[in-house]
């Protein structure tokens, strides 16, 4: 767990958000493991003003000389478990992501015995490699580790947009349209990014600090699923009575 003061603030600030009377913009807190310096502090932060975050799991190397996944943490993680956080898989040992080659990912780790060595894996030994971390969580804690899961250093493959099946073939296409920002949804509020704490949400229909990204991923997923945009020209905006509300014009 890294950044200790910074962390700390921001649980500090997450804590005092969660005991006002009402929450307007919810915050997502989360943590990668680290070097597990700062884990109790965390803890005892998050205990102490009962906040609920997700932590996601690699087996890194830690200040103790061992690792964040070892004998030494597991009452640590058991105790989180029984708190009620969330927790995902961050890859055992911490592969980052470097090119899609064929027949597999080209990535590096930082942990392990080969960190720092370009490797080159399928996707059954990707798999394996995310997996690693949900069977280790399961015999520290007894309890199974959710369907999640962090990229090292935020890098994916395109993978994530034409594998199948994926999570978001639970999405209706115009549910991806209005993701995308094919089809109009600003009664629900059009924001720039300085106006929105650096999300914006004028370009796409989710909110995002890279729009660009976000709408070339669900725009991947309509072409796979062999959509274009001019099939949804004629789709109701987005909002019932909220854009009821705004096109209504009064009687005199």
């Amino acid at each position: 767990m890294r950044r200790a003061s910074s962390t700390l603030l921001l649980a500090l600030a997450i804590a005092n958000a969660a005991s006002a009377a009402s929450c307007e913009r919810p915050v997502y807190l989360s943590f990668d493991t680290g070097h597990m310096g700062v884990a109790p502090l965390v803890a005892d932060v998050l205990k102490r003003h009962d906040v609920k975050a997700t932590f996601f799991l690699a087996n890194e190397r830690t200040r103790t000389g061992g690792s964040s996944l070892d004998d030494e943490w597991a009452p640590w993680w058991r105790a989180r478990a029984e708190e009620g956080h969330a927790f995902g898989s961050h890859t055992w040992d911490h592969f980052s992501w470097l090119a899609d080659v064929p027949g597999g990912l080209r990535l590096k780790p930082s942990q392990g015995g080969q960190a720092g060595q370009v490797r080159v894996l399928d996707k059954a030994a990707y798999c394996a490699e995310l997996e690693r971390p949900a069977q280790r969580f399961a015999q520290m804690t007894g309890q199974r580790m959710g369907s999640i899961f962090r990229a090292p250093g935020g890098k994916t493959s395109n993978w994530y947009i034409e594998a199948s099946p994926i999570w978001t073939d639970s999405f209706d296409p115009s549910g991806l349209a209005l993701a995308a920002g094919w089809i109009d949804s600003t009664s629900f509020g059009a924001f720039a990014p300085e106006d929105n704490n650096g999300f914006s949400r004028d370009v796409t229909g989710l909110p995002s600090t890279d729009p660009a990204r976000m709408k070339a991923f669900f725009e991947g997923e309509l072409a796979r699923r062999g959509f274009k945009e001019a099939d949804f020209v004629n789709d109701q905006p987005f909002g019932g009575p909220l854009y009821e509300q705004s096109i209504y014009v009064p009687k005199a």
